[in-house]
């Protein structure tokens, strides 16, 4: 993805009511033949490693998180990789505390599909953090734990 994600003007379906600059969004294209060249690639070291019935075990619990072939079984936002065309988008959330570092963020097919939801900073992949690293930063708050005082080595 990181090979492919470029940043794009939003559109006014990106924008959901947002100004412009308060949206950030990426399109990622080509991907669904890397996506499956790296799924074959991956099934078929698990079957070097694991027994016939785990390996399809262990296969079919990866249909939430991935595509497991290339048939189209929609999105969700349990899902961590998308093999088809698609844009991403974040926005900063405004006045709201969510407990943790988080931001909007949304994925989308125009005409097709959309997911949007909450993903906290930690987790937005790597090759979107250099877009939004002033959100980042506006995110980060200060530690609530109280400091440990230093030791005077008497």
């Amino acid at each position: 993805m990181a090979a492919v994600a470029r940043p794009v003007e939003p559109t006014a379906d990106d924008l959901d009511g947002a100004k412009a600059d308060e949206v950030r969004v990426f399109e990622v294209r080509g991907i669904k033949e890397r996506v499956s060249k790296l799924r074959t690639g991956l099934f078929a070291e698990l079957g070097t490693i694991l027994d016939t019935e785990r390996n399809d075990l262990f296969v079919r619990s990866l249909g939430h998180w991935m595509p497991i072939n290339d048939e189209d079984r929609g999105v969700s936002t349990g899902m961590a990789v998308y093999a088809m065309d698609h844009r991403i988008r974040f926005r900063p959330i405004l006045g709201e505390d969510t407990g943790e570092p988080t931001l909007f963020w949304g994925i989308a097919d125009p005409g097709r599909f959309s997911v949007n939801g909450l993903i906290q900073v930690r987790d937005i992949p790597p090759p979107f953090r250099p877009y939004i690293q002033d959100w980042l930063k506006a995110t980060s708050r200060p530690s609530t734990k109280p400091e440990v005082p230093v030791p005077s080595g008497e």
